[in-house]
């Protein structure tokens, strides 16, 4: 296991298996009776933070670089 704040996992940028950015991570649902992570909210398409679509993405699905970017 790798701590990792969650600032700096609510700022990554999403990159598919080919190394193209795909979106940004914004947030994080939480469940707070079993005290884990539901999803990460991914922002897809938009300009400037306008007109993004919202994507769940379980957390078993993320997997993070050294740089703390998704892929």
């Amino acid at each position: 296991m790798r701590p990792v704040t969650a600032n700096v996992l609510s700022t990554a940028e999403v990159r598919s298996p080919s190394g193209e950015t795909v979106g940004k991570i914004v947030d994080f649902m939480l469940d707070t009776e079993r005290g884990s992570v539901v999803y990460a909210v991914m922002a897809v398409g938009g300009v400037l933070g306008v007109g993004a679509k919202m994507l769940a993405i379980p957390p078993a699905q993320l997997r993070f670089d050294a740089g703390g970017q998704c892929l």
